[in-house]
């Protein structure tokens, strides 16, 4: 059987960045059949040995864009491209699209989804805005339909 994965992304300590984690709680409550849901956190490097053997991989992660606050956009990677600055290597602070081009280079290449919502505010707090808790549904929707058939009887 094909693995399924789904990860959420962020630390609950800075806002809005918090939201990956968030949908995990809800969607782990749901019990969606043959999907592993996972609490990714800020694993960066972490994020390889999870993926290894999986055929698809969902991450669910608060994203700048560039967008309105609160928009919700589902893309492959190959899509976008990374705003941080390039520094010198570190194992410290990559980025999602770094971690995945590693996970290439080391034969790690499951088929990738992120749902990226564009956050309100990411700053030191232990909660979400107001605005993305309004979301919060929103972005559990939008994160069942891009799973697609697998997640079609989730309630």
């Amino acid at each position: 059987m094909e693995k399924t994965l789904l990860i959420g992304l962020g630390n609950p300590l800075m806002g809005d960045d918090g939201l990956g984690p968030a949908v995990i709680e809800v969607l782990r409550m749901r019990q969606i059949p043959q999907i592993e849901v996972i609490d990714g956190g800020v694993a960066g490097l972490g994020l390889i040995p999870m993926m290894e053997n999986a055929h698809r991989v969902f991450f669910i992660d608060a994203v700048r864009m560039g967008s309105r606050p609160g928009t919700i956009r589902v893309f492959r990677p190959a899509e976008v491209r990374s705003l941080k600055p390039a520094k010198a290597f570190s194992l410290h602070g990559m980025d999602v699209l770094s971690v995945l081009e590693m996970a290439k280079v080391l034969g790690i290449e499951p088929e990738i989804t992120i749902v990226g919502i564009e956050p309100f505010s990411v700053a030191p707090r232990n909660a979400l805005s107001a605005g993305m808790n309004k979301l919060l549904d929103q972005v559990v929707e939008a994160t069942l339909e891009a799973l697609g058939p697998q997640a079609a009887s989730v309630v």
